[in-house]
């Protein structure tokens, strides 16, 4: 065992992203639960949700194929909403 001091005011930071991380993992499963068919596409799209939020506080540049890609998805996320929404 090494004899490494454990502070716990130190480790703050680390406490906080645990709560986090257990309350993402909480919300994933209840939004799983309910209507997966809209929830899982809204959950991997989590890249293209980084690569928005990379342009409008990073200033990074997005290419023409990018731009696609990402109208493409939210074009699918609405189309299955949207069927979703009338087989109900």
């Amino acid at each position: 065992i090494k004899k490494e001091k454990f502070e716990l005011l130190t480790l703050k930071n680390t406490g906080i992203a645990a709560v986090f991380e257990t309350l993402g993992q909480f919300l994933y499963v209840f939004a799983m639960s309910g209507n997966a068919a809209i929830a899982a596409p809204l959950v991997s799209s989590y890249a293209i949700v980084s690569l928005i939020l990379s342009k409008l506080f990073l200033k990074e540049k997005i290419s023409k194929k990018q731009y696609i890609a990402i109208f493409l998805v939210l074009l699918g996320i609405i189309l299955l909403g949207i069927s979703e929404g009338i087989s109900d």
